[in-house]
C-alpha cells in the first residue's frame, strides 16, 4: 500500500497539456495507483504572463476579461489532457490549442509508413497527412484530478 502522491502541478493554463499528460503518465508508471493531481488555473499576473508568454491570462476577480480568458484556456487544456489520457489517439481543434498543429493535419509526415502500419485507422491518410496523435506513456491508472479554488465562484462550480 502506501500514501497517495498529490502533485500540485500548478497553473495548467500556462503548461503544455500534451507534455503534462505524458509527464504525469510516467509518474503513474513509477507509482501505480498512488497519484492524485491538483491543477490550478493560476492567479499571479507576474507568473502567468511570464510562464504563458501572453497577457491577460491570470485568474483575477478584479479583471473579468483576464479571468474569463484564463478559465477558457484552463478548461481547454484540461479537456486535452483528459483526452490524451483516455483515448488511444485524438485530435482537437480549440480556440487556443490544436492537436495536431495545424488542426487540419501535419502534411508530409516523415513517419507515414510506420504510422500506417502501427497506428489506428484515421490517424494518417493516404497522402501521408497525420490527423490524430496519441501520448505515451499512458497512465497506468487514471489519476484523480483535484481543482482548488480560493476566490472564483465559477471554479467551484466547474470543479463539480
Amino acid at each position: 500500500v502506501g500514501a497517495v502522491l498529490i502533485a500540485l502541478y500548478g497553473a495548467l493554463t500556462v503548461r503544455d497539456p500534451i507534455r503534462t499528460a505524458e509527464d504525469l503518465g510516467l509518474v503513474t508508471q513509477m507509482f501505480p495507483g498512488r497519484l492524485g493531481v491538483c491543477f490550478a488555473s493560476g492567479y499571479q499576473t507576474r507568473w502567468m504572463q511570464t510562464l504563458g508568454q501572453q497577457e491577460s491570462v491570470s485568474a483575477s476577480p478584479r479583471d473579468a476579461k483576464s479571468d474569463a480568458r484564463n478559465r477558457e484556456i484552463f478548461n481547454e487544456h484540461l479537456e486535452i489532457l483528459e483526452k490524451a489520457w483516455d483515448e488511444d489517439s485524438f485530435s482537437y481543434a480549440g480556440k487556443h490549442y490544436q492537436v495536431p498543429f495545424p488542426a487540419t493535419g501535419v502534411e508530409r509526415w516523415p513517419g507515414a509508413e510506420w504510422t500506417r502500419a502501427y497506428a489506428r485507422a484515421g490517424d494518417i491518410d493516404e497522402a501521408g497527412t497525420l490527423h490524430r496523435i496519441g501520448v505515451r506513456p499512458k497512465p497506468l491508472t487514471r489519476p484523480e484530478i483535484f481543482i482548488p479554488s480560493t476566490v472564483s465562484r465559477e471554479t467551484i462550480i466547474d470543479a463539480f
